[in-house]
């Protein structure tokens, strides 16, 4: 597996957790990725910036599945939060305030942080008040409401979450390992062969995957298989690409079951969502 894990960094094509939705639909969108976590096996993280729509009196934007957790701050001077996503199985719907800020940070997985008595595996499609799990969470909401830039607000976060948010107790296992497997396979892999690496059982895997991110390894990799997919559908210049060739170079087993995948993550077919998310 270590030799997995290094070819995993070493990648050249990695890209960080997609969200079309969110770029089409707001406003000087902007990102950073960053190795960041200081013993994770996969040390990137996310983080994004973006302004709701001022001529909406109201704006809602779905997040879409993508295997991270995600915690977004409405940067509302008068008002702040921030609310924590678990692992998404369907579009989640969050509403923006006109002309608000938002900043974001998603790390590429929710081991090794930890959020009070929270446990990330039992959170799944709901979100909750990061105020209610940390302490002095009000005063980083201040701070970044208050700054004057996205790299600012990095700074902020990042010292704030060095200290509150890792969990020290942390030791990566195989888990760890057979996740960052199934990114590196962009959701194509066999499960049973990855299995087979580990020494341990297909049954014992499973659980202990799901204890950890509360959705078994199938689910996991049908939704890294539904990002690989989103990004060429959103990314490729050839306006011709066909469904059956984005469903075989996705080891989808046809069409058909392409379509009911993607319309399951996102709530409409592949051709409605290019059309209605391309900026």
């Amino acid at each position: 597996m270590l030799g997995a894990l290094e070819e995993y960094e070493n990648r050249k094509d990695k890209s960080p957790p997609f969200q079309p939705v969110l770029y089409s639909k707001t406003q000087n969108f902007d990102t950073r990725v960053l190795k960041w976590h200081p013993v994770g096996v996969k040390k990137d993280v996310l983080f994004y910036q973006f302004q709701a729509d001022t001529d909406k009196t109201a704006c809602t934007v779905e997040l879409l599945p993508d295997a991270c957790i995600n915690i977004l701050f409405e940067c509302d001077p008068d008002n702040p939060r921030a609310m924590l996503s678990g692992f998404l199985q369907r579009p989640q719907a969050v509403q923006l305030k006109p002309g608000m800020t938002y900043f974001g940070f998603k790390p590429y997985t929710g081991s090794g942080f930890a959020f009070g008595e929270l446990d990330l595996a039992e959170l799944g499609d709901e979100s909750v008040d990061l105020i209610q799990l940390l302490p002095d969470t009000e005063g980083l909401l201040h701070q970044l409401s208050e700054a004057q830039s996205f790299d600012e607000q990095i700074r902020l976060f990042s010292e704030y979450a060095k200290k509150q948010m890792i969990d020290q107790n942390y030791e990566p296992g195989f888990i760890d390992y057979f996740a960052m497997l199934l990114c590196t396979f962009r959701g194509t892999a066999d499960l049973h062969d990855i299995q087979k690496s580990t020494g341990y059982s297909m049954r014992y895997c499973r659980e202990r995957f799901r204890e950890m991110h509360g959705i078994s390894p199938k689910k996991y990799n049908n939704i890294m298989r539904f990002q690989s997919t989103l990004k060429q559908l959103m990314n490729s210049g050839d306006t011709k690409m066909t469904l059956t060739s984005l469903a075989a170079n996705n080891g989808y087993f046809d069409q058909a079951h392409f379509i009911h995948d993607f319309q399951h993550f996102t709530n409409t077919t592949p051709s409605e969502f290019r059309r209605e998310n391309m900026k």
